[in-house]
Order: structure tokens, then C-alpha cells, then sequence
């Protein structure tokens, strides 16, 4: 399947009935909730009378996992992740009015992860600083550059960004419908 990398699975749980719908992604409640507790196997006709739509509920399934793969899929996404400052600081590394200290490269390629909050932080103080001319943007560049330098930053390899899907893609592995016990409200 394009863009499911090895490894990676989408599991979905969607419950009906008795006005409730939900749709669950979370593996630890998906394998809280299929625990068969000893049951049976039920047949077409039972899953008929619980009211269980199989191709509805995979169709929201569907749906979910095409939504969740393809924004992992949009490069937008990890720009937000690194967050305000540090776009600061990447904008201010490759403006080309801005006179760029030796490193600045290097320093950019640091930045392009999302970093810890002491490090956004200190990109905030640089921003506020020349926000109120208390530097220019010359010097801010190259208060960024010594920042990432004193704090050993160093660039991280990006994950490549898996390739977008359709419904057209998935597939189906394993499916199971979980029925109330006989006999219970």
C-alpha cells in the first residue's frame, strides 16, 4: 500500500447501536473493547438482528484512517509543529536582506525540528528583543547562530513523509463484530 511504512498499522473500532456511535483509534481501548470474554462466534443472521452494518461502519473506518494517514502526509503539518519561534528564526536565517554570521546553514538545519521549550524560549527573547529594537536583524541572526552553537543543537534527519491515500488503497486484514452477551439490557 503507498505510504504505509512498514510497521505502521491504522486500527479502527467503530460501535452502533442503542443510540451510540463512535469510532475509537486508540489501541489500548480497541483491545479493551474486542476482549471476547469467552464468547461465540455469531453468524450473518445474528449480526443482522444487533443491527451491525459492516459496510457502513467500514466506510467511517475508512474515512478516519484516510484522514489521519494524509495529514501525516502534509509537509504543512510538520511546519506547525516546530511552532511560532522557531519560524522566527528560520525567516530570520533565510531572509536575504539579513547579513548571515558563518553557521547560519547549519544553524537553519537545527531548526527544523521541533525543539524543547527552553529553546523556543530563548527564540521568543530574540524576537522580543529585536521587536523593540533592541538589535537588529543583523545581530539576531547571529544571536540564533551562537544559541544553537551553545546549546550543541545539531540537525536532525527528517522522517520522509509517507505518500498520500484513498479509500481505493485500503484494505481490510481483520474484522470482527462484538455483540452484547444473550440476555443482557
Amino acid at each position: 500500500m503507498p505510504g504505509a511504512e512498514e510497521g505502521h498499522r491504522y486500527w479502527r473500532f467503530v460501535s452502533s447501536g442503542a443510540g451510540e456511535e463512535e469510532l475509537i483509534d486508540s489501541d489500548l481501548e480497541l483491545l479493551r473493547r474486542i476482549d471476547p470474554d469467552e464468547a461465540g462466534e455469531a453468524g450473518a443472521e445474528e449480526l443482522s438482528e444487533a443491527g451491525i452494518d459492516l459496510e457502513d461502519a467500514w466506510r467511517r473506518a475508512a474515512a478516519d484512517i484516510v484522514f489521519a494517514h494524509n495529514r501525516r502526509a502534509d509537509p504543512r503539518r510538520a511546519q506547525e509543529a516546530i511552532g511560532p519561534a522557531q519560524r522566527f528564526a528560520l525567516s530570520l536565517l533565510r531572509d536575504t536582506r539579513v547579513i548571515l554570521p558563518e553557521g547560519a546553514d547549519r544553524a537553519a538545519d537545527a531548526l527544523t525540528v521541533e525543539r524543547s521549550s527552553g529553546v523556543r524560549r530563548a527564540l521568543n527573547g530574540l524576537r522580543a528583543d529585536l521587536a523593540e529594537e533592541r538589535i537588529n536583524r543583523n545581530e539576531a541572526a547571529a544571536e540564533v547562530v551562537r544559541m544553537v552553537d551553545a546549546l550543541g543543537l545539531q540537525p536532525v534527519e527528517a522522517d520522509e513523509l509517507p505518500e498520500e491515500i484513498g479509500e481505493e488503497d485500503l484494505g481490510v486484514v481483520c474484522w470482527m463484530a462484538v455483540l452484547a452477551a444473550s440476555g443482557s439490557a
